[in-house]
């Protein structure tokens, strides 16, 4: 629950390597739009998250809340099961897709 909360934050880098993201990291940060990967090449559109190959879990409703996000992109496969949680989770209208 590092930033649970914050309703400023709008942007993050994310340090690369990142294995865990815990439960309530994000949650209720309704100003977050992009998080970016330390040393990534990837151009984030607003609204718009990559997650890294190295990350392995996803902690309960870490971004739930968070709005302004848009579109989810997985890299690892074995995140299937994390990203039907989160779809169930954020509950909202403007997801728009998740890869």
């Amino acid at each position: 629950s590092m930033f649970e909360g914050n309703t400023t934050l709008q942007s993050l880098i994310i340090a690369e390597g990142i294995e865990v993201i815990g439960d309530n990291a994000f949650k209720g940060c309704t100003s977050l739009k992009q998080i970016k990967i330390e040393g990534s090449d990837t151009i984030n559109a607003y609204g718009e998250i990559y997650f890294p190959y190295s990350l392995k879990t996803i902690g309960k409703n870490a971004f739930e809340g968070c709005t302004t996000l848009r579109r989810i992109h997985f890299n690892n496969v074995s995140l299937v099961k994390e990203k039907v949680k989160i779809l169930n989770f954020m509950k909202k209208k403007n997801l728009k897709k998740m890869i």
